[in-house]
């Protein structure tokens, strides 16, 4: 497990799985697919893809500590692999403000992983998210009006199988570009 931070203020932090270059490179073809399709849709950067587990907000940099061991209490219970593939939209595929690739694991231990880190996240002040968790990878966001997220999408990403190294707790700056995102803090799957 290691951990970064500054000190003092606050940060705006997230909890996610990092993507190899392989995968990367894979969705940011897939993007340069939709880009054609659907016109007003910023996307994300292939060095900002991740499968997201969970959003936590500004955050004092004093409980990113705190953090870290959530995420590394969770990363014990996360899969060795998943599934990606499959292109969505939520609220719903024809009128998505976030459209994603799919992610998804089987044995369920993703969904055990998510709940230790929620736990966690909880004692540092961040709320308890309404709706279940649907594990998936943020490929773009339409912020103007809703896209409709063609139904023959999915083809364009078949599913494959995704190794599952590390949990990873990034922070997140915006900025008028792209935002940046840093990780601070990772803990490897499976470790004791």
């Amino acid at each position: 497990m290691t951990v970064s931070t500054k000190s003092g203020g606050s940060q705006r932090l997230f909890i996610g799985i990092p993507l190899n270059t392989e995968q990367r490179a894979r969705i940011a073809s897939l993007e340069d697919s939709l880009r054609s399709v659907l016109h007003a849709v910023r996307w994300v950067t292939p060095e900002n893809l991740h499968v997201t587990l969970k959003f936590l907000g500004q955050c004092e940099t004093s409980s990113v500590p705190q953090l870290v061991e959530a995420l590394a209490e969770g990363a014990r219970r996360m899969p060795a692999e998943l599934t990606i593939g499959g292109v969505g939209g939520f609220p719903s595929q024809g009128s998505a403000r976030i459209i994603w690739v799919g992610a998804a694991d089987p044995t369920g231990s993703i969904q055990e992983a998510f709940k230790v880190i929620e736990r966690g996240a909880k004692k540092c002040g961040v709320e308890k998210e309404r709706k279940p968790y649907r594990p998936h990878i943020t490929i773009g966001r339409s912020r103007k009006a809703p896209a409709a997220v063609p139904d023959d999408s999915s083809a364009m990403c078949p599913v494959e199988r995704m190794p599952v190294e590390e949990v990873a707790l990034y922070s997140s700056e915006l900025s008028s570009g792209p935002p940046v995102y840093k990780i601070i803090g990772r803990a490897p799957v499976g470790a004791p």
